[in-house]
């Protein structure tokens, strides 16, 4: 059985521990986008993590290209987990906050990377089911 860490609450061992996640992140990621290859920069590259249930207790890492407009994000996350459907516009991509504090729904005319960073959380979701925080 492992041992669950205590997360520091020392600013500078805290940031330290966010960089280290990150990194760990990056080497799992895959291109949300099929049509992107592995050739983009990696300063040209915005990760994400997905939910995959409303718990947040699996997930999947996933990058876009910073440009990516959100609504094509949110295509390519949905077909990922299965939810394309012929009603695809009752789909909203939420952000949601940090300890599960709320859910923030994002625009989809927007650069992905307007309304991101590095590391967040995202889940796809019927709109008309969430509310905005």
């Amino acid at each position: 059985m492992q041992r669950a860490s205590k997360v520091t609450t020392d600013p500078v061992k805290l940031a330290r521990y966010h960089q280290v996640e990150l990194m760990k992140m990056r080497h799992h990621a895959v291109p949300g986008n099929p049509a992107d290859s592995l050739s983009i920069p990696q300063d040209r590259r915005l990760h994400v993590r997905m939910c995959l249930d409303e718990q947040a207790k699996s997930e999947r890492v996933f990058w876009f290209r910073k440009e990516t407009v959100t609504g094509k994000v949110l295509d390519c996350l949905a077909s990922h987990v299965g939810m394309t459907s012929p009603d695809s516009s009752a789909l909203q991509l939420f952000k949601v906050s940090p300890a599960n504090q709320g859910m923030c729904a994002l625009p989809n005319d927007q650069p992905i990377v307007n309304n991101v960073v590095d590391g967040d959380l995202l889940l796809v979701d019927h709109s008309n089911q969430k509310s905005s925080v």
